[in-house]
């Protein structure tokens, strides 16, 4: 994340686990928001650099990327408080 962060046009960055896969490992999508779409394709080059880096400590399957548009968004008040 630090690597992704530091791009120009970084917005934000996720780590969803989707839950136990039949070989009873997580899935993991991530989700990157930058400002064009030419920063988010810099982005993917960076993570696929990352995740050949790490191939020795564990296995990544790409399985698809996607981009688009964000269409709609919301944020948590910043001054409610969350329990």
């Amino acid at each position: 994340m630090p690597r992704i962060k530091a791009l120009d046009g970084f917005v934000s960055y996720s780590v969803i686990v989707t839950g136990l896969g039949g070989d009873g490992l997580p899935g993991v999508v991530t989700l990157s928001v930058f400002d064009a779409a030419e920063q988010a394709k810099v982005s993917s080059k960076l993570a696929a650099d990352w995740a050949r880096e790490m191939s020795p400590f564990f296995s990544l399957e790409k399985l698809g990327e996607e981009s688009g548009r964000i269409a709609c968004q919301a944020e948590a008040d910043q001054t409610s408080s969350r329990t």
